[in-house]
């Protein structure tokens, strides 16, 4: 990614624009400012961002190439989603699932539900519900799945508590208080 200045001396020229309508079109007196602008000679205050990306028709974030590290970012961030949740459970086993199985039967007693009605609701046989309730009997994805669309627990949220579970099992987040 080129740097602020380059950035801006390359969209301008993209668009045919000279330094000289360049400065009239964000306030500056002349066209030596965008000349110092486009040299890296100044540090412009993000109002000054802002005028010369509305100028170039552009946003402050993708003048400044925060758009794309932004899309980076999230292309390498784990996605929320039931097959990442399976990997966890796959990799850290006893206490994901564990924790897993506390948040179902939490959020069970919190709707005021029986564990057949929760059965009935996902389509599980309950027997097999109440396994995986009292003793955390193993369930395929898509049953475990069915659990939590029940229950009305999002993916993002049992992701985050499982990972919080394994951060507190690590020692890595201080309970001091």
């Amino acid at each position: 990614m080129d740097p602020l200045y380059l950035q801006i001396r390359n969209l301008r020229k993209n668009l045919g624009m000279s330094q000289q309508e360049l400065a009239k079109k964000t306030g500056y007196t002349s066209r030596s400012s965008i000349a110092k602008i486009e040299n890296g000679e100044v540090d412009l205050p993000i109002s000054k961002i802002t005028l010369i990306a509305n100028a170039l028709n552009t946003n402050p974030s993708a003048l400044m190439g925060l758009d794309s590290e932004i899309n980076n970012r999230k292309k390498e961030s784990q996605p929320f989603n039931l097959e990442t949740l399976k990997k966890i459970i796959d990799t850290e086993s006893e206490l994901a699932y564990k924790s897993l199985v506390r948040l179902c039967k939490h959020k069970r007693i919190q709707f005021d539900w029986t564990e057949k009605m929760v059965s009935d609701l996902s389509n599980i046989d309950i027997d097999e519900y109440l396994r995986f309730e009292s003793y955390n009997d193993m369930l395929d994805i898509d049953k475990i799945d069915n659990i939590l669309k029940t229950l009305n627990i999002s993916i993002e949220f049992v992701l985050g508590f499982i990972s919080a579970m394994l951060d507190l099992r690590d020692n890595k987040i201080n309970i001091d208080f």
